[in-house]
């Protein structure tokens, strides 16, 4: 038999049944995401676009679909959209004809990108939003035939194998962009080649951040092609109304210094506030962001129950605070969305949640961009580029315990000049990476010519 038709005979293979798994696992998906419709649009229209693809009363949808460029863009949460709004932007620019159908897998993107819209008008006349249907088998095919793409982007690590079949069969052009594979992704990989090669290899372009990323796709074993383009997240527009807001709030606190600690993981906090109540510095405020909404409560009891005075960032009315808040608090949970920026500019100091403990780390462009010297632990996999680059510099620390977190620290903020390089070569850093969204716009519009 030829090459080829082993080659599509396993992948024709591997997808029938990644199909039975994920039907055999569609009730247990749908009891689990349950309460999440009757949280937000309600039953009936999430089962129909989440479960069979179907879309109802997508603004602006009748104009996307008369367009003659049809571009879908997919981005699972809050990071990815923040990675893709600069790539939106360029396409756009590009080629005033195309329109962009953007979809998101959590409540949270969702939720950010539709307030992102609502404050620029420009974009939102050309970009279509909707939540993305899960990967089964039947869901994508509705989906796909409605929106009708002429290219589907899927942003950093978005790898669906039911979707992306589709997709190649419809010969539509396939791009993943600002793409990134960590160590332990490539093992999982690995383990899954059995389907991860046969969907790699539909990708017409990969679109890698960085050198080590692109040699882990190409580790895969997948044959695709794979560039080098840079991390478009560095292009991320930054919202100065973010940036007002969070100096607003150092006005109104009579501290010192401000300590940011980041996107925490479960069991994270309560170590974090050991090290806080023993060591905490002189006139010092701590904002703890944890990565889960669902998680607010229980870290809020958790700083009470240290004996701490905490405030929550829903106490807040803008700048403002409601009357039973004073600035003696020691602690605020930062329990909101999509305001990094703000806590960034808020804070002196940050520490990058998930590192210290093996989770993979968080993205600390954001805080860089605002000049926030940054402190991470010895496991930022899933940013080791980023994190390799700022210990090249003076705008990144290691660490390997909360404790140094806090003395490593207050060694900063006591050198003045030492403290006030180390905000200059964040800022620095952040500059000297953009232009990966305008790179990869042009890789793309080359693609489809």
């Amino acid at each position: 038999m030829h090459k080829k038709n082993l080659v599509n005979l396993f992948s024709g293979v591997a997808i029938a049944l990644y199909s039975v798994l994920t039907t055999l696992l569609s009730p247990i998906i749908f009891f689990k995401l349950s309460w999440g419709f009757k949280k937000n649009r309600g039953i009936a229209s999430e089962i129909l676009m989440r479960f069979f693809g179907i879309l109802r009363d997508i603004d602006g949808f009748e104009d996307y679909i008369k367009s003659k460029k049809r571009i879908w863009i997919h981005a699972v949460s809050v990071g990815e959209t923040h990675a893709a709004i600069p790539l939106i932007r360029e396409l756009v620019l590009k080629d005033d004809e195309c329109r962009i159908l953007f979809s998101n897998t959590t409540y949270s993107g969702f939720s950010f990108f539709r307030t992102y819209l609502k404050k620029n008008k420009s974009l939102d006349e050309k970009v279509v939003h909707c939540f993305s249907p899960i990967d089964f088998f039947w869901a994508p095919k509705i989906f796909l035939k409605r929106i009708d793409p002429q290219t589907a982007i899927f942003i950093e690590t978005e790898i669906w194998p039911n979707t992306i079949n589709l997709l190649s069969k419809k010969n539509i052009k396939i791009v993943l962009a600002n793409a990134r594979l960590s160590k332990n992704s490539l093992i999982k990989f690995k383990k899954l080649s059995w389907i991860s090669i046969p969907t790699l290899n539909k990708f017409d372009l990969i679109l890698a951040q960085s050198d080590n990323d692109a040699k882990r796709f190409l580790d895969t074993g997948a044959q695709v092609k794979v560039c080098i383009s840079g991390n478009m997240k560095f292009d991320a527009f930054v919202a100065k109304d973010m940036v007002r807001l969070g100096e607003g709030w150092k006005n109104y606190f009579p501290k010192k210094s401000f300590w940011l600690a980041l996107s925490t993981r479960k069991n994270e906090e309560k170590e974090i506030f050991k090290a806080w109540k023993k060591n905490k510095p002189h006139n010092a405020l701590l904002i703890i962001v944890p990565r889960h909404p669902e998680r607010f409560d229980w870290v809020v009891k958790q700083a009470k129950n240290m004996g701490f005075f905490v405030a929550r960032r829903s106490d807040f009315l803008n700048t403002q605070f409601s009357s039973d808040v004073t600035p003696n608090f020691e602690v605020v949970v930062g329990d909101s969305m999509g305001e990094i920026t703000a806590y960034a500019s808020f804070a002196d100091l940050s520490l990058v949640g998930g590192s210290v403990i093996d989770c993979g780390g968080q993205s600390p462009i954001e805080l860089c961009s605002q000049g926030c010297p940054v402190f991470f632990g010895p496991y930022m996999t899933n940013f080791l580029s980023i994190s390799n680059q700022l210990l090249k510099t003076s705008a990144g620390f290691e660490i390997h315990s909360y404790d140094e977190w806090i003395t490593k620290g207050l060694g900063l903020l006591s050198n003045h000049q030492e403290f006030s390089n180390s905000k200059k070569a964040a800022i620095q850093f952040t500059l000297s990476n953009k232009g990966a969204s305008k790179a990869s716009a042009e890789k793309i519009h080359k693609l489809l010519e």
